[in-house]
């Protein structure tokens, strides 16, 4: 840029590096009063070149971040936050450029940006980017558990290697992916640090999954998926019923995601006890955006 704002990519970061991001990601969301939805964990991204995150400097300070969420290479998530002092000044849409320019370049098909439903300033700046509305994705946050019916036969344990495609399988049937998609998935899930998945099994046969993330203070349920054979015997409900038995803390909170067009599952999490606490937009943008780079 010609304003003395310095762009780089990054597929990973230094300790001291890390320290600053989470430093401006944690003065915008204060000061706004808003969650930025960037994600400086790149370790679920399909593939371990991608540069996740895009930061730009103004005499060695971080004044923005754009950060790439893409467990797969059907779509990558893209989240913007900048400095205060620096907006309205093309510093946002530069990092938005080079996000999608890294995702052109990782064959990605389908680009989204984020934002939190009360950022004004944050939907602007989508408008001005040319985005269109597509879903909302809401953060809920367990308050008080109600304890879902286990079926007979119906239990719970941790994932193993071996459970790998079966898993895959279960994920790909009920989320619509490819089944190599939802392979590869499994497997980078797998492997993560600070995260562990769970089967369900009726009589034995795994008929269910989840992946729950250990966080400093909070835990992440996500990948929730019934084999759609068994859907509608109150499988789901009780995968997730046992599973928050299995990892419930009174040190730590219990919080999850769920897409406003699944409707049925925000019934059931609502049902157990999950309350609402953000609402993030989603907005589909063209993935030549700004490919003059």
């Amino acid at each position: 840029m010609d304003n003395g704002i310095v762009l780089e990519r990054f597929v990973y970061v230094e300790d001291m590096m890390v320290e600053r991001l989470f430093a401006l990601k944690g003065s915008v969301e204060s000061s706004d009063g808003i969650d930025s939805c960037i994600d400086l964990d790149s370790r679920l991204n399909f593939s371990d070149g991608l540069h996740s995150l895009m930061v730009a400097s103004s005499n060695g300070e971080v004044v923005g971040i754009a950060s790439i969420f893409a467990p797969r290479r059907e779509e990558g998530e893209i989240a913007v936050c900048v400095d205060l002092p620096f907006r309205r000044k093309g510093v946002g849409t530069s990092l938005v450029h080079l996000a999608l320019d890294e995702l052109r370049t990782h064959r990605v098909e389908k680009a989204l940006l984020v934002c939190d439903e009360r950022s004004q300033g944050g939907k602007r700046f989508v408008e001005a980017c040319n985005g269109v509305p597509l879903f909302h994705e809401y953060g809920m946050r367990l308050t008080a558990h109600v304890p879902g019916v286990v079926p007979e036969g119906f239990s719970v344990r941790l994932a193993e290697y071996g459970d790998g495609g079966k898993m895959a399988a279960i994920c790909s049937s009920a989320y619509g992916d490819e089944y190599a998609s939802s392979l590869a998935f499994i497997n980078t899930s797998m492997d993560a640090v600070g995260r562990r998945g769970y089967v369900g099994l009726l009589h034995g046969r795994i008929v269910g999954m989840c992946f729950v993330g250990f966080h400093s203070d909070v835990l992440s349920l996500n990948t929730v998926a019934v084999d759609p054979a068994f859907q509608g015997m109150g499988l789901g409900k009780a995968l997730i019923s046992l599973v928050i038995e299995l990892v419930s803390s009174p040190r730590l909170s219990l919080v999850l995601d769920v897409d406003s067009t699944n409707s049925k599952a925000f019934g059931l999490y609502r049902a157990l006890g999950f309350s609402v606490e953000k609402d993030i937009a989603y907005y589909g943008v063209d993935i030549h955006f700004g490919d003059r780079i």
